[in-house]
């Protein structure tokens, strides 16, 4: 019996560990892909742990000191910022970056608190819909 006990224990070991390790590898390939596609982006320099989390204080305070150091002073049209290691965001700061997005028939994001606050008041529209329910709309919109 309590040989048969220690392979049960021994085999769930295995389970758990393979299971973070195939998480953490997962992880670490989307970070990798994520950071250097965010490479061509502006943006202050985040913690590896924390991102940019110990430099907010104020969220308000520090989109404004990140919109007046990128925009106003290096004219960029987006710039990026970490919230911890796995929350990315690109803020969009130009019409036609802006236009680029929203112009695409590609998924838009559909997570998040942000999206989750608005959802009600946008419902299904065009900023918010995807595939043949865009392409729909956005005909109805431009003939």
């Amino acid at each position: 019996m309590g040989v048969m006990l220690m392979s049960i224990l021994v085999g769930l070991v295995v389970l758990i560990l393979s299971y973070v390790v195939i998480r953490l590898f997962t992880f670490i390939r989307w970070y990798k892909k994520i950071k250097k596609v965010l490479s061509h982006f502006p943006g202050p320099k985040p913690h590896w742990l924390f991102g940019n989390a110990l430099q907010i204080g104020c969220f308000h305070d520090f989109v404004c000191r990140n919109h007046e150091e990128y925009v106003e002073k290096q004219n960029a049209k987006a710039y990026t910022f970490w919230l911890f290691i796995n929350r990315p965001i690109l803020q969009l700061t130009h019409p036609d970056t802006i236009k680029v997005l929203m112009k695409s028939n590609a998924p838009k994001a559909k997570s998040g608190a942000g999206y989750l606050f608005v959802l009600p008041w946008l419902g299904d529209s065009l900023l918010v819909s995807d595939g043949p329910k865009w392409e729909r709309n956005r005909r109805l919109l431009t003939p």
